[in-house]
């Protein structure tokens, strides 16, 4: 079932997802707007959707300090909306009605399967419980290492809270951090950056890989993992290794400099994790060299595995476009990887993923320039190329790190980051398809076939 009737309209099941994620952020933006939410003077309406939009999408981008502008209940809206939003409404909804003994809507579960694709059917509703009691249990290991971390840095109370805000927000891949200065202060230690990076990690693999990893080793010799897991698991390591040693090279006489070599390395590795996709930094990225961060805007438009918290065009779809490259390459019209064949269908939604998502980033990048710099010479502009090439493709992968541009963004411009954290969330293909669908009657017309030269 692809539809839903609403009073006589076909409701496609993704439009269901983005108006979810609409009325979340709408719901949001009004609590946060409260005069309790704020310490003091309230922020622009703009600004409140901003920071609502960031939170709901996961993408940790601020125009301002969330630790010293909210109240604790502001810090606490901004909380719930970072854990729904990165389970996603849906998800939580159809939890709620299994515990309740209720029978899931075939819409429900429609939507649900879109989201965690290559679901099987038999185990749809045991998944749904797993995802959440993953969520509970690993955010809740997260948040007592941090707190026997910070004891010693906080009285009892705001270390708690701190752990637990710092937690929620690095499994949801959201980096929102009540850190003035984010993880600066705790660049070198080796507890806080193991495990947020480990929360980060395990937040942005997917729970369709979580969950046969865990199959794996409760019924060793009779499960075995996925295709889809092999590669969510294959690449993500290969970018944390590679993205561990090219940022210690490009960063090694910079921002690196003064530490010693296995704080160096740390350094690194946290910075080779946090791109996908969560915005925690314990460095300025501001003062990053330029190299730098294109590497770091190739590791966030990757992004984490699907079915998770993570934003992206996904591992699992870079991994499936090289393949189809290399086979094409040696002159096989099959897509062969790790011993199993790919069907077309496969290739061809991961070729229309990042083509959606390159056309997406080149036009919102266009419409920046525009907005932010008007008709400034380029060498005079307050903001470079390289800035909102790199917020945009932060926002679009749902990252949250910034050179520092997001608080000096116009009107026009935190609205089209706004949007932008938006598609990228309910992701590209999603609203390639709601279009595509509204095309569903149109009669299709093919004519003689010739072929044009390419490359």
């Amino acid at each position: 079932m692809n539809s839903v009737r609403v009073r006589g309209f076909e409701l496609p099941s993704e439009a269901v997802i983005v108006l979810s994620f609409v009325s979340l952020i709408v719901f949001g933006t009004t609590i946060l707007a409260l005069p309790a939410s704020h310490v003091g003077k309230p922020l622009p309406f703009i600004d409140t959707l901003f920071t609502v939009t960031s939170a709901a999408c996961v993408t940790g981008l601020a125009v301002t300090d969330i630790g010293t502008h909210f109240t604790r209940f502001g810090q606490i809206v901004i909380l719930m909306l970072i854990q729904v939003g990165g389970l996603g409404i849906i998800t939580l909804s159809s939890f709620f009605a299994i515990l309740m003994g209720k029978k899931m809507p075939l819409r429900q579960r429609d939507i649900v399967r879109k989201t965690y694709s290559s679901l099987d059917a038999r185990s749809f509703f045991h998944l749904v419980r797993r995802i959440i009691l993953f969520t509970v249990g690993i955010e809740a290991a997260g948040a007592l290492c941090l707190f026997l971390s910070w004891r010693d840095d906080f009285p009892a109370g705001p270390a708690a809270w701190q752990a637990t805000f710092h937690a929620v927000s690095a499994f949801c891949n959201a980096g929102f951090s009540l850190f003035p200065a984010n993880l600066t202060a705790y660049k070198t230690d080796l507890v806080v950056n193991l495990v947020v990076a480990s929360l980060i990690f395990t937040g942005g693999i997917g729970f369709l890989v979580i969950y046969d990893v865990e199959r794996l080793l409760l019924y060793r010799g009779r499960s075995r993992l996925s295709l889809h897991s092999k590669l969510a698991l294959l690449t993500s390591l290969i970018l944390i290794v590679v993205g561990t040693l090219v940022f210690f090279l490009l960063e090694r006489g910079n921002v690196l400099a003064g530490l010693s070599f296995p704080q160096k390395m740390l350094v690194s590795l946290f910075h080779a994790v946090v791109p996908r996709t969560a915005g925690f930094n314990s460095i300025d990225y501001a003062q990053t060299t330029a190299s730098t961060m294109v590497f770091t805007m190739l590791l966030m438009f990757i992004g984490g595995s699907p079915g998770s918290t993570a934003g992206g065009v996904k591992t699992t779809t870079v991994a499936l476009f090289l393949a189809n490259a290399y086979s094409r390459g040696k002159g096989q019209n099959a897509t062969n990887i790790l011993n199993r064949t790919v069907p077309d269908k496969s290739i061809n939604e991961a070729r229309a993923i990042i083509l959606v998502a390159l056309t997406l980033l080149l036009l919102f990048n266009f419409t920046m320039q525009w907005t932010e710099t008007g008709m400034t010479p380029h060498r005079e502009a307050s903001v470079t190329f390289i800035e909102t090439s790199f917020e945009t493709v932060s926002a679009f992968a749902t990252v949250g790190l910034s050179a520092g541009v997001t608080p000096r963004l116009t009107a026009w411009g935190k609205l089209q980051i706004i949007l932008l954290m938006l598609i990228g969330r309910v992701g590209p293909l999603t609203v390639a398809v709601m279009i595509a669908r509204a095309q569903r009657g149109t009669i299709q017309i093919e004519y003689y076939r010739e072929n044009v030269m390419v490359g």
